[in-house]
């Protein structure tokens, strides 16, 4: 992946140390985006997908003095080799997957939000996709199902 350097930026759209110390006093969760940004769909080396997943947790909560329990995965790339090690460090997972309800709760569908979307499109995107998700989900057999 390629190395960044979001921590040292003061670029205009790039949050930094101060912005970030900033939302985390005003009650905001910060969370982990991976080491290097990588995408770990593609990622076959199990020791690099624990890495990416690992570290960007541990230097955010060294740096932060806050738990860490989100991962928002880059390019929404779900590490299947690395499905263990993302339910072992963190709470909730998102990821590109749309128009899937994950009961089990760890991971967090994706709807796509343009800047032309008004307040109300975007309500009404989460109303469908909630109704039809829960939709298929019901209509599975019980014993399929997964349940909290």
């Amino acid at each position: 992946g390629l190395k960044t350097n979001w921590n040292k930026s003061d670029n205009e759209g790039i949050a930094n140390r101060k912005d970030i110390s900033s939302l985390i006093k005003s009650g905001f969760e910060i969370g982990s985006h991976t080491k290097n940004h990588s995408n770990l769909a593609f990622e076959k080396r199990i020791n690099i997908i624990q890495q990416e997943i690992i570290e960007s947790k541990n230097e955010l909560e060294k740096l932060f003095k806050v738990p860490v329990s989100i991962i928002a995965l880059p390019y929404g790339g779900y590490p299947n080799k690395g499905a263990k090690c993302l339910i072992e460090n963190y709470n909730h997972i998102c990821t590109s997957v749309s128009g899937r309800w994950f009961p089990e709760s760890r991971y967090v569908k994706r709807i796509k939000v343009t800047s032309k979307d008004s307040i109300l499109f975007l309500n009404l995107k989460i109303i469908i996709y909630t109704i039809k998700d829960v939709l298929k989900y019901l209509s599975k057999k019980p014993d399929k199902r997964f349940l909290d």
